[in-house]
Protein backbone atom coordinates (compact mmCIF):
# COMPACT_ATOMS: atom_id res chain seq x y z
CA UNK A 1 0.00 0.00 0.00
CA UNK A 2 3.03 2.47 0.53
CA UNK A 3 4.31 1.97 -2.30
CA UNK A 4 0.70 3.11 -4.13
CA UNK A 5 0.88 6.02 -2.10
CA UNK A 6 4.36 6.80 -3.11
CA UNK A 7 3.70 5.96 -6.49
CA UNK A 8 4.80 8.96 -8.84
CA UNK A 9 6.30 9.79 -12.21
CA UNK A 10 9.80 8.14 -12.87
CA UNK A 11 12.67 9.82 -14.79
CA UNK A 12 11.34 8.19 -18.30
CA UNK A 13 7.97 9.59 -17.93
CA UNK A 14 9.46 13.24 -16.80
CA UNK A 15 11.89 13.07 -19.74
CA UNK A 16 8.87 12.01 -22.48
CA UNK A 17 6.83 14.87 -21.28
CA UNK A 18 4.56 13.18 -18.65
CA UNK A 19 4.73 14.75 -15.50
CA UNK A 20 2.06 14.50 -13.20
CA UNK A 21 1.92 15.40 -9.59
CA UNK A 22 0.43 12.67 -7.39
CA UNK A 23 -1.46 13.73 -4.81
CA UNK A 24 -1.40 11.18 -1.90
CA UNK A 25 2.20 11.62 -2.04
CA UNK A 26 1.82 15.25 -2.07
CA UNK A 27 -0.29 15.47 1.00
CA UNK A 28 1.75 13.07 2.70
CA UNK A 29 5.09 15.03 2.34
CA UNK A 30 3.72 17.85 3.03
CA UNK A 31 1.14 17.05 6.06
CA UNK A 32 4.37 17.15 8.60
CA UNK A 33 4.96 20.89 7.34
CA UNK A 34 1.27 21.81 8.72
CA UNK A 35 1.88 19.84 12.00
CA UNK A 36 5.09 21.35 13.04
CA UNK A 37 4.19 24.60 11.15
CA UNK A 38 5.22 27.52 13.72
CA UNK A 39 5.29 25.86 16.57
CA UNK A 40 9.09 26.20 17.10
CA UNK A 41 9.02 30.24 16.70
CA UNK A 42 5.97 29.76 19.63
CA UNK A 43 7.86 27.75 21.62
CA UNK A 44 10.91 30.26 21.59
CA UNK A 45 8.80 32.92 22.07
CA UNK A 46 6.69 30.85 25.31
CA UNK A 47 10.19 29.05 26.91
CA UNK A 48 13.02 31.16 25.93
CA UNK A 49 13.43 33.62 28.82
CA UNK A 50 12.42 30.53 31.59
CA UNK A 51 14.80 28.26 29.63
CA UNK A 52 17.85 31.17 29.21
CA UNK A 53 17.14 31.69 33.24
CA UNK A 54 17.75 28.18 33.55
CA UNK A 55 20.86 28.57 31.52
CA UNK A 56 20.18 27.05 28.45
CA UNK A 57 22.24 28.52 25.88
CA UNK A 58 20.91 29.24 22.72
CA UNK A 59 22.34 26.49 21.26
CA UNK A 60 21.06 23.89 23.34
CA UNK A 61 17.71 25.36 22.43
CA UNK A 62 18.63 24.93 18.57
CA UNK A 63 19.57 21.29 19.56
CA UNK A 64 15.88 20.75 21.11
CA UNK A 65 14.37 22.32 18.50
CA UNK A 66 16.40 19.83 16.46
CA UNK A 67 14.89 16.68 18.50
CA UNK A 68 11.54 17.86 18.59
CA UNK A 69 11.70 18.17 14.89
CA UNK A 70 13.25 14.53 14.46
CA UNK A 71 10.50 12.71 16.99
CA UNK A 72 7.53 14.91 15.44
CA UNK A 73 8.61 13.09 12.26
CA UNK A 74 9.13 10.04 13.66
CA UNK A 75 5.47 10.29 15.60
CA UNK A 76 3.85 11.15 12.04
CA UNK A 77 5.74 8.43 10.50
CA UNK A 78 4.89 5.52 12.78
CA UNK A 79 1.93 6.37 12.89
CA UNK A 80 1.12 6.37 9.17
CA UNK A 81 2.97 3.86 8.40
CA UNK A 82 1.36 1.80 11.27
CA UNK A 83 -1.84 2.31 9.96
CA UNK A 84 -0.96 0.58 6.32
CA UNK A 85 1.04 -2.15 8.26
CA UNK A 86 -2.20 -3.32 9.85
CA UNK A 87 -4.75 -2.64 6.82
CA UNK A 88 -1.82 -4.60 4.59
CA UNK A 89 -1.71 -6.96 7.19
CA UNK A 90 -5.50 -7.96 7.62
CA UNK A 91 -6.70 -7.67 3.53
CA UNK A 92 -3.97 -9.81 2.46
CA UNK A 93 -3.02 -11.99 5.54
CA UNK A 94 -0.24 -11.78 8.36
CA UNK A 95 1.77 -14.77 6.58
CA UNK A 96 1.28 -13.72 3.38
CA UNK A 97 2.50 -9.81 4.84
CA UNK A 98 5.30 -11.41 6.41
CA UNK A 99 6.35 -13.70 3.57
CA UNK A 100 6.47 -11.54 1.15
CA UNK A 101 8.62 -9.31 2.76
CA UNK A 102 6.19 -6.48 3.67
CA UNK A 103 7.73 -5.45 6.86
CA UNK A 104 11.08 -5.15 5.45
CA UNK A 105 9.85 -2.86 2.58
CA UNK A 106 7.81 -0.61 5.16
CA UNK A 107 11.44 -0.38 7.08
CA UNK A 108 13.75 0.69 3.86
CA UNK A 109 10.81 3.01 2.40
CA UNK A 110 10.33 4.25 6.03
CA UNK A 111 14.01 5.26 6.66
CA UNK A 112 14.13 6.90 3.35
CA UNK A 113 10.66 9.44 3.62
CA UNK A 114 11.87 9.97 7.28
CA UNK A 115 15.57 11.12 6.18
CA UNK A 116 13.46 13.17 3.64
CA UNK A 117 10.76 14.66 6.23
CA UNK A 118 13.78 15.94 7.92
CA UNK A 119 15.28 17.26 5.39
CA UNK A 120 12.19 19.50 4.49
CA UNK A 121 11.42 20.69 7.93
CA UNK A 122 14.79 21.58 8.65
CA UNK A 123 14.65 23.68 5.37
CA UNK A 124 11.39 25.09 6.15
CA UNK A 125 12.41 26.04 9.80
CA UNK A 126 15.08 27.75 8.00
CA UNK A 127 13.71 29.95 5.09
CA UNK A 128 11.38 31.11 8.13
CA UNK A 129 13.76 33.13 9.11
CA UNK A 130 13.70 34.94 6.08
CA UNK A 131 9.95 35.44 6.12
CA UNK A 132 7.35 34.13 7.51
CA UNK A 133 5.78 32.90 4.46
CA UNK A 134 8.39 30.52 3.51
CA UNK A 135 7.30 28.12 6.25
CA UNK A 136 4.76 26.27 3.71
CA UNK A 137 5.73 28.34 0.42
CA UNK A 138 9.47 26.41 0.46
CA UNK A 139 8.35 23.21 1.21
CA UNK A 140 5.30 22.73 -1.60
CA UNK A 141 7.96 24.12 -3.94
CA UNK A 142 10.60 21.76 -3.26
CA UNK A 143 7.91 18.71 -3.57
CA UNK A 144 6.56 20.17 -6.64
CA UNK A 145 10.02 20.58 -8.38
CA UNK A 146 11.12 17.45 -7.40
CA UNK A 147 8.11 16.10 -8.88
CA UNK A 148 8.48 17.64 -11.89
CA UNK A 149 12.62 17.98 -12.60
CA UNK A 150 14.64 15.30 -13.22
CA UNK A 151 17.00 16.01 -11.09
CA UNK A 152 19.12 12.86 -10.15
CA UNK A 153 21.35 14.26 -7.33
CA UNK A 154 18.21 15.10 -5.62
CA UNK A 155 17.68 13.41 -2.20
CA UNK A 156 14.16 14.23 -2.59
CA UNK A 157 13.99 11.59 -5.06
CA UNK A 158 13.87 8.94 -2.30
CA UNK A 159 10.51 9.68 -1.29
CA UNK A 160 8.94 8.57 -5.02
CA UNK A 161 9.35 4.65 -5.30
CA UNK A 162 9.72 4.34 -8.74
CA UNK A 163 12.60 6.55 -8.27
CA UNK A 164 13.93 4.98 -4.99
CA UNK A 165 14.25 1.46 -7.13
CA UNK A 166 16.43 3.62 -9.89
CA UNK A 167 18.80 5.59 -7.86
CA UNK A 168 21.84 3.92 -6.22
CA UNK A 169 22.61 3.42 -2.45
CA UNK A 170 24.92 6.47 -3.00
CA UNK A 171 21.93 8.98 -2.71
CA UNK A 172 20.24 7.51 0.89
CA UNK A 173 24.39 8.13 1.85
CA UNK A 174 23.64 11.77 0.82
CA UNK A 175 20.57 12.11 2.18
CA UNK A 176 21.88 11.38 5.43
CA UNK A 177 25.48 13.96 4.99
CA UNK A 178 22.72 16.26 4.22
CA UNK A 179 20.45 15.67 7.21
CA UNK A 180 23.74 15.96 9.51
CA UNK A 181 24.71 19.00 7.59
CA UNK A 182 21.44 20.48 7.72
CA UNK A 183 20.49 20.01 11.78
CA UNK A 184 24.50 21.23 12.74
CA UNK A 185 24.25 24.21 10.36
CA UNK A 186 20.46 24.88 11.74
CA UNK A 187 22.04 24.43 15.70
CA UNK A 188 24.92 26.58 14.74
CA UNK A 189 22.63 29.74 13.17
CA UNK A 190 20.13 29.35 15.56
CA UNK A 191 22.05 29.83 18.20
CA UNK A 192 24.52 32.73 16.85
CA UNK A 193 21.72 34.60 14.58
CA UNK A 194 17.88 33.21 15.19
CA UNK A 195 17.37 34.23 19.14
CA UNK A 196 17.31 38.16 20.67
Amino acid sequence: MLTSILTGPDFAAIEQGHPYLPPFWFVLMILPAFIIGDSIRLLQSELFTKAKGLRFSKREFGCINVILIAGTNLVYLVTVCSVFILFEAVTSGWQNFIKHGGLTSYLDSGVMIYLILILLALIQQMSSWLNQAFLLIIPILILIATDFTIAKWNPFNLSLWPRMLSINGSMLNFAIISCIGLATSYIYLYGKYELK
